[in-house]
């Protein structure tokens, strides 16, 4: 499945062989056993796989409790991040 999503899905849209690396171990950290248990999540705890069990009036709570901006850990980077991107978007205001 790893090898499905990164290199048949993705792999000839990246041309960089260090991005296909990282793609494909991003990838990895997604597509694992571990994914099926209660209350794994693959990048942070704000965002929870739910479980087959849950009423639908959960799912909706749970998907309107998402922040509206995401965290830089989600795309690999650094939470330092978010200093520039709080910059960058303070100048687009002003």
């Amino acid at each position: 499945m790893n090898y499905l999503v990164s290199e048949v899905n993705y792999g000839g849209r990246v041309s960089d062989p260090i991005d296909r690396r990282l793609l494909t171990t991003i990838v990895s950290d997604f597509l694992t056993p571990k994914l099926f248990e209660t209350d794994y999540s693959p990048i942070s705890l704000q965002y929870k796989i739910p479980n087959g069990d849950w009423p639908h009036g959960t799912y909706i709570t749970a998907v309107n409790g998402m922040p509206e901006i995401e965290n830089p850990e989600i795309f690999g980077l650094n939470p330092n991040s978010n200093v520039n991107r709080n910059t960058q978007r303070a100048n687009t205001i002003i």
